[in-house]
């Protein structure tokens, strides 16, 4: 737990910094745009990360694992032909992706109701796309224990996003002011993250070498399963952020930009209570992946149940406070054209801390080796209950949201918690029988 709290207590001060520079941006926009174009810009957005999460290459696991390996081997050849694999891999989905997204953004565009100066302008913001492509230098940091990195550059994104907004409001601007600031944050968040990637290469001796065939193939041979592994945690996380991703579309689609807007506001407020877990297990990963990789499961689930209660509790309590001052915050934020998603506000809070330890139990299968749990359970808890929401939004309105996102919760962290504990118990009882051999 040690490790893993130095690893946290990183990651969070970045994110801190950055949740606070976040509070200003988005306070300032919301008041400025109004509760109709906020949902606008949300959903621009929004499409974006979500055909981004749909076809470009998400989740730093195949890195860290088979990575953490040749460093413990000492083999940087073998690691420099991992990155070389890893990084043509992620950059060629990129490019699929913005394609595809360039080129659905006009029927998109008409669908959610944009004006033609937002659809005009949706093509060139399929860029924002290169926000989400950084797994593989992400990766590289985990397993180089570069996480004060990680933490510095959290604030990347807030940064340039706050200095955007004080200059719209210095000199004026509206909706498509917004989106140009938006998409300069996410082209700027991507690209540093691969230098900072590219400079701990440089001082760690770790030489870079062009994805020719023969290093493609070389990297797959010596790595063996890497494709079925990095094919099932690929999916198990695009499935993870498929439903969170769609979800504001739907809204947008079924109730118009300026519930979509209302929703973005809370699901922004509820981060405070999202990013501390999945940062939890992110920090984690790598330090129950040694500990099952070193045989130690028991020690290992003692730091997964340790790590999943603290969260819990900690979740829980934060959610209770910001409830009852849920039109205290959203006034304070947004102003009172926002109030009316208090409830909502409320209900996303709630489900959030239900879910809090699900990134810990997730990463714990994937350190079990059963990836493939996590990602039958985040199938069905993101697919089967995504039809929920438009009944839910027709039938309660704005907090139908709420409601949706609760539900999924519940049942999200229910069944993750049960598959942890089997994987847990099957691989101590495997591993005691084999002893008895």
């Amino acid at each position: 737990m040690g490790r893993i709290a130095r690893n946290l207590g990183l990651l969070m001060s970045g994110k801190t910094v950055a949740g606070l520079i976040s509070l200003v941006y988005i306070a300032l926009s919301a008041r400025v745009l109004g509760v109709t174009d906020y949902g606008v810009l949300n959903l621009v957005h929004g499409f974006a990360t979500f055909m981004g999460a749909l076809i470009a290459f998400s989740g730093f696991h195949p890195i860290v694992t088979y990575g953490t390996q040749a460093l413990h081997e000492q083999d940087m050849a073998r690691l420099s032909r991992l990155l070389a694999f890893m990084t043509l891999l992620e950059c060629a989905l990129a490019l699929i992706a913005i394609s595809t997204t360039a080129a659905f953004a006009y029927p998109i565009g008409l669908a959610l109701g944009w004006s033609s100066d937002t659809i005009a302008f949706a093509p060139l913001y399929s860029l924002a796309i290169l926000a989400t492509v950084r797994a593989t230098p992400w990766g590289l940091l985990q397993i180089a224990g570069r996480f004060d990195l990680i933490a510095a550059h959290q604030a990347m994104m807030p940064l340039v996003r706050l200095t955007g907004t004080l200059l719209i409001l210095a000199a004026g601007g509206g909706l498509q002011a917004f989106l140009i600031v938006w998409l300069v944050a996410s082209v700027a968040e991507g690209l540093s993250m691969w230098a900072i990637a590219w400079w701990v290469c440089r001082i760690r001796g770790i030489s870079l070498v062009l994805p020719g065939y023969e290093t493609l193939s070389s990297a797959i041979a010596e790595n063996p399963g890497i494709l079925r592994f990095l094919t099932i945690t690929n999916f198990d996380q695009t499935l993870r952020e498929f439903a969170p991703k769609a979800i504001p579309l739907i809204i947008g689609w079924v109730s118009g930009a300026a519930t979509a807007g209302l929703y973005a506001l809370a699901i922004r407020i509820a981060a405070v209570l999202t990013q501390p877990p999945q940062l939890l297990g992110q920090a984690a990963y790598s330090v129950i992946q040694e500990q099952v990789a070193a045989g130690q499961i028991d020690r290992a689930r003692r730091t997964i149940n340790r790590a999943a209660w603290l969260v819990l509790l900690a979740g829980t309590v934060v959610a209770a406070i910001m409830s009852i001052g849920a039109r205290q915050i959203l006034a304070l934020v947004a102003g009172p054209e926002f109030l009316a998603g208090a409830m909502l506000l409320v209900l996303v809070l709630a489900a959030r801390a239900v879910a809090a330890a699900t990134p810990l139990w997730s990463t714990a299968l994937t350190s079990l080796e059963r990836p493939g749990s996590s990602l039958q359970i985040n199938l069905a808890c993101n697919l089967l209950t995504l039809p929920l929401l438009p009944l839910l939004l027709s039938m309660a309105g704005t907090e139908g949201a709420g409601y949706h996102a609760l539900i999924q919760a519940v049942a999200f962290a229910g069944l993750l918690w049960f598959a942890t504990r089997q994987a847990i118990t099957s691989t101590i009882k495997g591993a005691k029988d084999a002893t008895a051999c």
